[in-house]
């Protein structure tokens, strides 16, 4: 059997995610694992960007459905793909850390009879909202979960999902574990109720970190609709759980009550919010969930618990009014004093090393072409002082690429660390940086840094050797002796400055436009 692990990731209509999801695997720790694309009869061009990664990757193929089957069907085509040892699912418009798999495979190798399970990180793009999902905020690295304990993980959001496990595949061949293709609803659930109990799982494996990033980023996804569809299999699958369990347990018995109680009332609480629902209907449906007779009743009290609802709400809502009109005002400030340097800036042509987004900044508010490589990204400050002293030889450097938490990583010349945070891909970031380096005018360079991330004593010594014009935002009154340094007061307290450019503060006293117009001679 192939030591691979095998990752299974069911594409549909995720022409603008694969990539990122495919490499976030691919540039991860583990490099030893193949990436199965399995398309869903996309309406997009998502078989087309899975094809184009396949082409490009050794370890990534791809394959699709003979008809639009879902994703139970996709699943199921990817199983029989898969070659690895163990299993992964990864969704195609979500990502994972560089460590996931790794931490995952290394786990599972060590406790083979066990299911192994991570944390996950929840990020909600329509209202912004982010949560992290661990076993215990600031506990121990790794919990072990016995089996009269297996209904702590639905309430910690451990249990249902896919995608935060690892699956051996001799178990699912052997035991010829398959994906229910007539639910439309908690298919995954089954999934993974059905491996523990062929398994058998004895114990579970917890691994307090988030490594998998769930994301939710229209109205019309799945999780959207959570808790408004039933497709009556709930109750069975909470009884599968407690026969895993050992239905002699009398406290995972009362525990299995307990949960199904919960799973209805979070039913009846989102269908009375579901506003494609006429009243009629969402009383109808919460009659077939709690089957009591007491439908209406439960949806009267819904209504009341609603208008409460938008009461509590309504502070929030002018705090919100508030601020936007703050936040209006301030871009209107800002705009007009953005005209006004611009009318004291003389030199062109300039190319900006920053250590942060600030040059990229700079260029956006001055209207002027990027001439740059370092647009959109962030290095800690020892690496920068570095990367700048050693400018010549690590722009002629290769870039090698891995994946982060949240976006993608730099390696150049093997000890400068380049963090892309506003880059989709590693590819991406790649090809940013090689094209913008091109444009670098050596004869007019100026550097920007921060006292922030690591900018001791030591690192200020080698700062002030940078033969380039520069300039340090600071709080340090020690630093501010270095002409072009830019000192903020204000800020001590802190230790270092903040984020300088929402209020576009490194533009303070017309420091930074001296030294560059400097370059050509010239003063503001």
């Amino acid at each position: 059997m192939d030591n691979r692990v095998s990752v299974i990731v069911p594409v549909y209509n995720a022409e603008n995610t694969v990539e990122k999801c495919v490499e976030s695997i691919l540039y991860g720790e583990l490099r030893d694992v193949d990436v199965i694309l399995v398309d869903d009869c996309s309406a997009d061009n998502s078989w087309r960007v899975c094809q184009s990664l396949a082409g490009k990757f050794a370890n990534v193929s791809c394959c699709r459905n003979d008809r639009n089957g879902g994703v139970s069907y996709t699943r199921n085509h990817g199983l029989k793909e898969a070659k690895g040892k163990y299993v992964l699912f990864v969704d195609s418009d979500d990502w994972v850390s560089g460590r996931y798999a790794a931490e995952l495979f290394r786990t599972a190798e060590r406790y083979p009879d066990s299911l192994v399970i991570c944390g996950s990180h929840f990020l909600n793009e329509v209202d912004g909202y982010r949560c992290d999902y661990l076993w215990e905020k600031g506990g121990q690295p790794v919990y072990f979960i016995s089996q009269d304990q297996f209904f702590d993980l639905p309430g910690r959001f451990h249990l249902q999902q896919l995608w935060n496990k690892i699956f051996r595949r001799d178990i699912i061949e052997q035991k010829q574990i398959r994906f229910d293709e007539t639910q439309s609803m908690g298919e995954d659930f089954q999934f993974v109720l059905d491996y523990m109990e062929r398994a058998p799982i004895k114990q579970c494996v917890v691994l307090n970190e988030a490594l998998y990033y769930y994301l939710r980023s229209t109205d019309t996804s799945l999780m959207s609709k959570f808790g408004t569809k039933k497709n009556g299999n709930e109750d069975e699958r909470f009884r599968q759980l407690l026969k895993i369990c050992g239905e002699d347990n009398l406290a995972a018995r009362q525990r299995c009550e307990q949960a199904i109680l919960l799973t209805k009332k979070n039913f009846v609480y989102q269908c009375a919010r579901d506003k494609t629902k006429s009243k009629r209907e969402k009383i109808a449906f919460i009659e077939s969930v709690m089957k009591d007779g007491q439908a209406a009743s439960y949806y009267r009290k819904q209504k009341v618990l609603m208008i409460k609802e938008t009461l509590a709400e309504m502070p929030g809502l002018a705090s919100a009014f508030y601020m936007r009109m703050k936040g209006r005002i301030q871009r209107d400030k800002q705009e007009s004093m953005i005209k006004e340097i611009s009318k004291k800036l003389i030199a062109e042509g300039f190319s900006v090393i920053s250590q942060n987004c600030i040059g990229g900044v700079l260029y956006h508010d001055l209207g002027m072409q990027f001439l740059s490589p370092t647009i959109n990204l962030f290095f800690r400050e020892p690496d920068f002082v570095r990367f700048v002293l050693g400018l010549e030889r690590y722009m002629n450097a290769d870039l090698e690429m891995s994946w982060g938490e949240e976006y993608p990583i730099g390696i150049l010349g093997g000890d400068v660390r380049i963090d892309f945070m506003h880059y989709h891909s590693c590819e991406e970031a790649r090809k940013n940086w090689n094209e913008r380096k091109k444009r670098l005018n050596w004869e007019k360079i100026v550097v920007l840094a921060t006292d922030r991330n690591g900018f001791t004593d030591e690192v200020f010594t080698e700062w002030k050797k940078i033969p380039y014009p520069k300039v340090l935002f600071t709080v340090n009154k020690a630093f501010a002796e270095e002409p072009g340094t830019i000192l903020f007061p204000e800020y001590e307290a802190e230790g270092f400055v903040p984020d300088l450019i929402p209020k576009r503060e490194f533009y303070k006293n017309d420091i930074l436009l001296s030294v560059i117009n400097n370059i050509s001679g010239q003063e503001v």
